[in-house]
């Protein structure tokens, strides 16, 4: 009897020290969408979208030409040749650079004939428009000289979704252009998702106009699986909301954010994902 007591003691000391001590850890998976992840430092930046090319677009802008260039009926093609991200979320810079380029028929300076080429445009104007969404008209947001290579830059801010358009105005001997591009703008989420005392927390403070609103967390067993609603948080009156995130006892979960659109200010926001597992020491 004795000697069963020692070894029933002598068991349990063995499966206390080799039992799992167990901690909840949170992996974040790169980004699809340009997500925020405020200052967690855990976080790995999101990979942004691809630059996004504007289009031709026939643009009735009256600059007020004077009489001599209006005279002269310019006959050299141009183009406005310009990218920008395809979706920035609330007040965003909104970063768009390009080029005006000319297709001039005889060889000009160091443009050969019948080829595109960056024009000297210093002293000519580049317009930025927009047009918001619900709008039925363009508006002018900036005007800018283009530098001796024929290479402007805009800046402004993300406000939701518009359409952005460059016209330039064009010479005497350079015909005006134009271009254009949709631009979708999302509520900013000012998201984080960290790790403490084996708990993962996903929180956000969102603008503008979500309070009392709920926000739609969604998880999948694959990063790029299929995503499921696995709980609605609603926010607080300043916008502000906080949820835990569990664990699946192996594997791992796969977290996102959305911010569902309910007007056709905003665009639909999704944040990019998560994976949160157990980990056993």
């Amino acid at each position: 009897m004795h000697l069963k007591r020692l070894l029933s003691a002598a068991l349990g000391a063995a499966l206390v020290a080799t039992a799992p001590l167990m901690a909840t850890t949170v992996v974040p998976a790169s980004a699809t969408d340009g997500s925020d992840r405020g200052d967690d430092v855990t976080a790995q930046a999101p990979a942004m979208p691809e630059d996004g090319q504007f289009t031709r677009a026939d643009l009735d802008v009256d600059l007020g030409h004077d009489r001599a260039q209006r005279a002269a009926a310019p006959t050299i093609p141009s183009r406005v040749r310009a990218s920008s991200k395809s979706q920035y979320k609330y007040n965003e810079p909104i970063k768009i650079k390009g080029s005006v380029q000319a297709y001039p028929s005889t060889t000009t300076g160091g443009c050969a004939a019948n080829t595109w080429c960056n024009i000297n445009a210093d002293g000519d104007k580049v317009l930025l428009l927009k047009k918001k969404a619900g709008a039925s008209e363009f508006k002018v947001v900036d005007t800018k000289g283009p530098n001796s290579y024929g290479r402007f830059t805009f800046r402004t801010k993300s406000k939701g979704n518009a359409v952005y358009a460059l016209y330039y105005a064009g010479t005497t001997t350079v015909k005006p252009s134009s271009a254009s591009k949709k631009v979708k703008g999302t509520r900013h989420p000012h998201l984080k998702v960290r790790a403490r005392d084996g708990r993962v927390h996903m929180s956000g403070d969102i603008a503008p106009g979500w309070e009392r609103k709920r926000v739609l967390v969604q998880r999948s067993h694959r990063e790029h699986g299929t995503y499921r609603t696995w709980a609605k948080p609603r926010t607080n009156r300043r916008g502000e909301f906080r949820i835990r995130l569990v664990a699946p006892a192996t594997g791992k979960w796969h977290y996102r954010l959305v911010i569902p659109k309910n007007n056709i200010t905003f665009a639909t926001f999704k944040s990019g994902s998560w994976g949160v597992y157990r980990r056993y020491s």
